[in-house]
């Protein structure tokens, strides 16, 4: 299977290199040609030439900057390949459907990258609710703080897509947690929406937002910002008989009963990284018809409908 990267910063090195080690050819394109030499060097294709990996791959990994994620998702669509686009899908959800039914005629596979989804605290409750092991979830908040600043210390944060008030902001960017309550707790419908600017970043878009979202009979919170120097990301369900808490950085699953009991205190070895090869192995057994990867486009169009739906109610500018 011939893998095609489109776009090598961090995540598009990231997804290269877990794709190569899988057993894939590789072939990737960056107009940055330091970037590309950081693949070359440890012996994957790289060329200059955008179209060429549209015209050589079996299928091709999406990670330009997400206002180009649409028209390069159209050009797979059109040669034919499979296609993995990272997250966001899009910025917008103009042109997003008529591209997946032409893709749906194609029979072609369209995922986006959610890596929460292979996360083994999100697939162990995962299990647990799909079982009814403790009763229905009564209500979940999902939570993930941290500090722009910190994501990426060689560069500037402040020149990049998160702080573009049109492709930017904590809503779209951290859409792996709206994502990942949908993904257990089934689709929702976008409740009430908060989103705003602290001053403390020196960006435009908002670095705090909350959601509350309605899955049927239950609802769930979300909150995610930029700007919390103490790193946390982790998700709450009471469940009828039982309370549920996952600690994904810490890769710890605590279940209590409602008196307050521990019953279950799980670690789960290995680290994000890892999530991420378990997401690239998902897709590449999919294109090769060994599997359904876990998070076609249309349950991802899905979620990013309802983040336009919250940015409208906070107000963004652009929204």
């Amino acid at each position: 299977m011939k893998i095609g990267i489109i776009g090598l910063g961090s995540i598009g090195l990231r997804h290269a290199r877990n794709a190569k080690a899988l057993g894939a050819d590789v072939i990737a394109f960056d107009p940055d040609a330091d970037r590309r030499s950081l693949l070359q060097s440890i012996g994957a294709e790289v060329t200059d030439q955008e179209g060429q990996v549209f015209d050589t791959a079996d299928a091709v990994i999406i990670c330009s900057p997400n206002k180009y994620h649409l028209d390069h998702l159209r050009r797979a669509v059109a040669a034919g390949c499979h296609a993995l686009v990272e997250k966001p899908l899009s910025h917008t959800m103009d042109g997003i459907y008529d591209v997946l039914d032409d893709a749906r005629a194609k029979k072609l596979i369209i995922g986006v990258a959610m890596n929460l989804r292979f996360h083994p605290v999100s697939q162990a409750v995962k299990t647990i609710l799909d079982g009814a092991e403790f009763g229905a979830p009564l209500w979940a908040r999902f939570s993930m703080s941290s500090y722009l600043p910190d994501w990426r210390p060689h560069q500037d944060y402040r020149k990049g897509y998160t702080a573009d008030i049109a492709t930017g902001g904590v809503l779209l960017d951290v859409i792996h947690e709206p994502d990942l309550a949908q993904f257990l707790l089934g689709p929702a419908e976008v409740v009430t929406a908060s989103a705003y600017n602290t001053g403390l970043l020196d960006i435009p878009t908002e670095d705090c937002a909350d959601i509350v979202l309605s899955h049927g009979k239950m609802r769930s919170s979300v909150h995610m910002d930029y700007v919390s120097q103490y790193k946390r990301r982790f998700f709450e369900i009471q469940c009828a008989n039982a309370f549920l808490h996952g600690d994904l950085n810490g890769r710890t699953l605590k279940v209590f009963e409602n008196s307050g009991a521990l019953i279950r205190d799980e670690q789960f070895a290995g680290a994000y990284d890892d999530d991420y090869i378990q997401e690239m192995k998902n897709f590449m057994d999919a294109v090769a018809g060994n599997a359904e990867y876990k998070c076609p486009a249309d349950k991802a169009c899905g979620v990013l409908e309802g983040i336009m739906t919250a940015r409208k109610i906070a107000g963004l500018a652009g929204a």
